[in-house]
């Protein structure tokens, strides 16, 4: 590399800097996460922070007011300190909310703990914290107290009433809390992706420079109106609270049961006219039944061109954003998303401020412009490391040798970056397979099936091939092991669904033509090693509680069937055109009603 382009790829510009957007603010005005709640709260203390169904709730005077009183409740009533971890089973809820902040008040941090856990990483969270306070809603109290191993128990419906009278104004001479570089603000389980979930640790430093850095390139504002989607056990709902409420928007509550499955009727219900979404449930939803939403943030996954262009228009914002819960959330933006004859979509520019994407290869020196390196990000955003994991921190979180006054994380996912220093994801370290003598990403078949017609480099090319068939059945490409070799299949199937589901076969004549079509349609379109080699239609395609396409579970659901069910697929996915072979047939040698039962 030149000397310019070796300073160009060590410093890249910000979004800050390509989009010419006002400079955030410095961080270090504030020292904790509630500091800027305090600011809002003096600047706009009759504007709404949490709505529900419609109501308003808190105004951010009211919040302040009340997560003072539970503060006080929690200190001197159920005596947490700092430093303590305090466990959370709760569901999304304007009380939550009051919650979270009233915790960071007192010192403590939280970490938000999904009841429906397996038993073993349950027991295994409960020992590794150390805690000894419990706080659900009275809904799940009795089945807590039964796996809680003597801890105390407490639901936050029944401590409203006894907080709401304590003193609500702010004495933090009360609550001394520490150094903030290294006072946990919360843990949040990481997706288990890629293995176990570990527990990343977020410090109120990590986390407020993040949503001073982030609040530009997100693009909020006063105006905003936030639909929480997520729940607290994910990282998702930190930019969905905390952000919105630091530029002083409202953040939308809909009481839905389990509405990550009903992100529809909470839209409608709310009219939020702000989403942060994974392009999974983008795909599932209806553009035009949203007039009222106005900025769209994607996250999560690939955003494949067929969703990117099914959103875009209406006078809509669209963002992707990408990162991982060990700096928070996002610390790249695409902003705004354009539409494009390319199946790629950018993630965009670092954040700004402090925060630094570097894109280095295995010698950990920067790579050239337009090759592709692993992706690391360095800043005051990049969290403490995993509790109780001492070996995986020192391999991910490592010193930054540019700028020997941070840290720097390794993602494991592999991009480039073009002349404007535009970050391309291009896979991840552990989605790589070796399939015919060649390496490929398991990225590049879906998006083909996209309305894509071009033969597309090796990187993101299995997954862009299907949609632009413009099939009417939704398709997810995985490498499954068939006769002890890794293969390319194609599940398809009419829907997708979210929850518990057992998936079923389904085989028909009209699913046997669209294999043959599909099959047709690619050929010309992608080079041979990538054709999938089986075909696999299931009743529909399983979606995790983040909302994100549950791969394991297809693998898992294919290395479930029997030998002969699987040789039978592969009969079905090579069967000439004109085969006497019907899919009546091949349904009946499978059986009926085949299901695993795995979810």
């Amino acid at each position: 590399m030149t000397a310019n382009e070796r300073a160009f790829v060590q410093e890249l510009p910000s979004v800050v800097k390509i989009n010419c957007l006002a400079e955030p603010e410095n961080p270090a005005r504030y020292s904790y996460v509630y500091d800027l709640l305090a600011r809002r709260t003096l600047t706009h203390p009759d504007n709404v922070a949490v709505e529900c169904d419609g109501r308003v709730v808190y105004t951010y005077a009211g919040l302040d007011a009340a997560s003072n009183q539970c503060a006080r409740y929690l200190k001197d009533v159920l005596s947490v300190r700092p430093g303590d971890i305090v466990l959370l089973f709760l569901t999304q809820s304007p009380t939550a909310i009051v919650l979270l902040y009233a915790i960071l008040k007192v010192g403590a941090a939280y970490l938000a703990v999904d009841i429906d856990m397996p038993a073993i990483p349950f027991h295994q969270t409960i020992d590794m914290t150390n805690c000894s306070l419990f706080l659900t809603v009275t809904s799940l109290e009795e089945k807590l107290r039964t796996m809680s191993r003597g801890r105390t128990t407490v639901s936050i419906d029944t401590m409203i009433e006894k907080w709401c009278h304590l003193d609500s104004t702010w004495q933090p001479d009360l609550f001394p809390i520490g150094n903030p570089k290294n006072t946990l603000a919360y843990l949040s389980f990481t997706s288990g992706s890629t293995g176990p979930p570990k527990k990343c640790m977020t410090s109120h430093s990590n986390l407020v420079h993040w949503i001073v850095e982030a609040a530009p390139a997100f693009g909020r504002t006063i105006e905003t109106r936030q639909l929480m989607v997520y729940e607290l056990y994910w990282d998702g709902s930190i930019e969905e609270i905390f952000l919105t409420h630091y530029v002083g928007g409202a953040v939308c509550i809909a009481m839905i049961p389990e509405i990550i499955f009903h992100i529809h009727e909470a839209l409608v219900a709310t009219k939020a006219n702000s989403i942060t979404l994974t392009p999974t449930q983008g795909m599932q939803l209806h553009p035009a039944d949203y007039p009222f939403l106005k900025s769209v943030v994607f996250t999560g996954e690939t955003l494949t061109q067929f969703v990117r262009e099914k959103w875009l228009g209406d006078g809509r914002t669209l963002l992707n954003a990408f990162g991982p819960s060990e700096s928070i959330c996002a610390f790249t933006v695409e902003t705004p998303v354009r539409s494009s004859a390319s199946i790629d979509t950018p993630v965009g520019f670092s954040i700004g401020g402090q925060t630094r994407l570097y894109v280095l290869g295995s010698d950990m020196k920067f790579v050239p412009v337009g090759c592709v390196g692993e992706i690391f990000v360095s800043g005051p955003t990049v969290g403490l490391g995993y509790l109780g994991d001492p070996e995986a921190t020192a391999r991910s979180f490592l010193m930054d040798p540019f700028r020997r006054e941070f840290r720097m994380y390794r993602t494991g996912d592999f991009g480039r970056v073009n002349h404007e220093g535009r970050l391309y994801l291009t896979g991840r370290r552990d989605s790589q397979v070796q399939l015919h003598a060649y390496r490929i990403e398991l990225g590049v078949l879906i998006h083909h099936f996209d309305l894509q017609f071009e033969i597309l480099p090796i990187a993101g090319e299995i997954e862009a091939a299907l949609h632009a068939a413009e099939s009417r059945w939704s398709i997810a490409v995985e490498v499954v092991t068939y006769n002890e070799e890794p293969r390319i299949a194609s599940f398809l199937a009419p829907h997708f669904v979210s929850g518990p589901h057992s998936l079923k076969l389904q085989i028909a004549d009209d699913v046997k033509a669209e294999i043959l079509r599909l099959m047709s349609f690619i050929q010309p379109r992608l080079l041979k090693f990538c054709y999938p080699e089986l075909w696999i239609p299931v009743d529909a395609l399983p979606c995790t509680f983040t909302g994100k396409l549950n791969r394991k579970y297809l693998r898992g659901f294919f290395h479930g069937l029997s030998p002969s069910t699987q040789n039978e697929l592969a009969m079905l996915s090579t069967a000439p055109k004109h085969d006497a072979c019907s899919a009546a047939q091949v349904a009946c040698r499978l059986g009926t009603g085949i299901s695993e039962g795995l979810m």
